[in-house]
């Protein structure tokens, strides 16, 4: 292998690209960069879905009067939402499984276990809207409850 300059008559050594140190410089030859490919977040169906279900949001937030499904009293302000049977596939438009709560009730019921939520005032009336609401998420309620 030859390990001189690729320039006709340059006896200089090889530094780099097949040039010597003088000709890489002078012809400014730059190693190729390849551009990281930046994985999306989300597949092209779900940010579809994603700003259907703002537009969902936006409209059932609006209206009037809305009760926390936890504890049973008026939303004021702004309203969290909570998916009953979690967002996944097509869940996440089924507006049926989608009760406005408060934030802070919301939080409790991801964050604490169920044995500190089940002291709290709204759980007998909340398992009961629950039951009605969905079967299958109440099931997984009591499963946790008694699980403890």
């Amino acid at each position: 292998m030859n390990k001189y300059c690729s320039i006709d008559n340059c006896e200089n050594p090889l530094y780099g690209h097949g040039y010597c140190f003088y000709h890489y410089k002078m012809y400014k030859v730059k190693p190729i960069k390849v551009q990281p490919y930046k994985i999306s977040k989300f597949s092209h169906k779900r940010e579809v879905q994603a700003k259907e279900y703002i537009k969902q949001i936006t409209v059932s937030n609006a209206l009037p009067n809305q009760r926390c499904f936890f504890c049973d009293k008026i939303v004021y302000g702004t309203i969290s939402n909570h998916h009953l049977e979690g967002r996944e596939d097509d869940k996440l438009l089924d507006t049926s499984l989608l009760v406005p709560t408060h934030n802070t009730c919301h939080l409790d019921f991801h964050q604490k276990s169920v044995h500190i939520l089940c002291k709290n005032l709204w759980w007998e009336g909340f398992l009961q809207r629950l039951k009605e609401k969905s079967e299958k998420e109440y099931e997984k309620v009591l499963y946790k409850f008694n699980k403890k």
